[in-house]
């Protein structure tokens, strides 16, 4: 009769340890799985932000080399005009 009770306990014995061991895995796993939805979370909050700066970017970059070609043009309007002036008045 002993050793069926000490065939009853060791199997007990080693239900818990596989049943514990087993436990911890899966709550590793699932923590694991919550922290990786956070961080994809986080990537994707952080890759919006980082288009919406890059469109604010090419926006004013836009606008700055607008301005530039604007002010480029002036001098050369300003310049044709008086000679094609001259050539008006010459006929």
């Amino acid at each position: 009769m002993e050793f069926i009770e000490f065939l009853g306990v060791a199997t007990t014995f080693l239900l818990v340890i596989v049943g514990g061991y087993t436990g911890i895995r899966l709550v590793n796993v699932w923590a694991r799985r919550l922290g990786r939805n956070d961080r994809e979370e986080n990537v994707a909050t952080e890759l919006e932000e980082l288009r919406a700066r890059l469109q604010e970017l090419e926006s004013v970059r836009m606008m700055e080399l607008e301005e530039r070609v604007d002010f480029t043009e002036r001098p050369l309007t300003q310049a044709q005009e008086p000679a094609q002036l001259r050539q008006r008045a010459e006929p």
